[in-house]
């Protein structure tokens, strides 16, 4: 497994300031960066998953969980998913 330290200062400064779809943006960069190290064009996704470490998702959730007060983040969408019985398929109903 790679170990890559990633740059989470943006994504911080996002969040704090509430800026939920700049962060939103961040996020997606720095998982695209620990995804696709070499920066390829067309990442193999299921390799860049061995570069996922624990720390780097448990980092981006605690920062979500932090700034959005529980209510955004990787483990409050585990929650929602959850409680809807984790099911494949949704109604309108559900959301």
């Amino acid at each position: 497994m790679v170990s890559l330290e990633q740059d989470y200062a943006r994504l911080q400064h996002y969040l704090a300031e509430g800026r939920y779809q700049e962060a939103d943006k961040e996020t997606l960069r720095v998982m695209l960066a620990i995804l696709n190290p070499n920066n390829l064009k067309f990442p193999n996704y299921t390799e860049g998953m061995k570069n996922f470490t624990c720390k780097d998702l448990i980092t981006i959730d605690d920062l979500w969980i932090k700034y959005s007060n529980g209510k955004f983040g990787f483990s409050a969408q585990k929650e929602i998913y959850d409680g809807l019985g984790g099911r494949i398929k949704y109604s309108s109903e559900d959301f």
